[in-house]
C-alpha cells in the first residue's frame, strides 16, 4: 500500500489550526520532549504572524499581491520549522519580512 506524503492540508486555515494544535502539545510536553521556551516563543511567533497575514490576505479591505506573498513567506517560514525541522529564528519578526531576499529567513 503506497504511503502519502502529503501531510500538509492544503487550506491554509487548517493549516493554522495544526499549527496551534501543535503548538499547544509542544507547551504541554516541553520537558519530556526537551523543547526549549525560546523554541516554544519562536514557533508561537511565526504562528502568530502566518495567522496575522492569512487574515490579510483574505479581507477584501486588505487583500494585494503584496499581502498574498507575505502570507505565503509567513506559511513557509513555519513548514521550514515544523516540516523540515530547521531552528526557528530567535525573532520570528525578522523571517517575516517581506523583504528578505528570496523570501528566505535571515
Amino acid at each position: 500500500m503506497a504511503q502519502r506524503t502529503d501531510w500538509l492540508s492544503a487550506s491554509r486555515t487548517d493549516q493554522l489550526s495544526m499549527a496551534n494544535v501543535w503548538n499547544t502539545a509542544f507547551s504541554t510536553h516541553d520537558t519530556e520532549w526537551n523543547i526549549a521556551a525560546p523554541v516554544q516563543v519562536a514557533l508561537e511567533g511565526l504562528i502568530n504572524i502566518a495567522e496575522e497575514a492569512l487574515n490579510k490576505a483574505k479581507d477584501e479591505s486588505t487583500r494585494t499581491p503584496v499581502a498574498t506573498a507575505q502570507c505565503k513567506t509567513a506559511f513557509d517560514n513555519w513548514y521550514s520549522v515544523v516540516g523540515q525541522g530547521e531552528t526557528p529564528p530567535a525573532n520570528p519578526m525578522i523571517s517575516a519580512n517581506p523583504s528578505t531576499p528570496n523570501g528566505k529567513r535571515t
